[in-house]
């Protein structure tokens, strides 16, 4: 069939693609998920997050931004943030 279009339609070339999704939720969540997960500051420099936290695998917080997940190892997450007085 590929080949009939071709011939009707000479400017058309046929290809073979393959497409995969993914649809992750917190509960399916793995190791070897979460190792390929960019990292990336939880906090901004204003201290508003970056993103909505799903929640902490082992030593990350992952999050998600703009439909892509993130994660944060937990001992960086709230490091940037300075600590606010009541006055401020």
């Amino acid at each position: 069939m590929a080949d009939d279009v071709s011939k009707v339609v000479p400017f058309l070339s046929v290809r073979t693609v393959k497409l995969a999704t993914l649809s992750v939720s917190p509960e399916t969540l793995s190791e070897s998920l979460v190792a390929q997960i960019p990292e990336e500051a939880l906090f901004a420099a204003d201290g508003a997050l970056n993103g909505r936290i799903w929640g902490t695998w082992h030593s990350n917080v992952v999050w998600e931004r703009n439909r892509e997940l993130r994660k944060t190892p937990i001992s960086e997450a709230f490091s940037g943030l300075r600590r606010l007085s009541p006055n401020e």
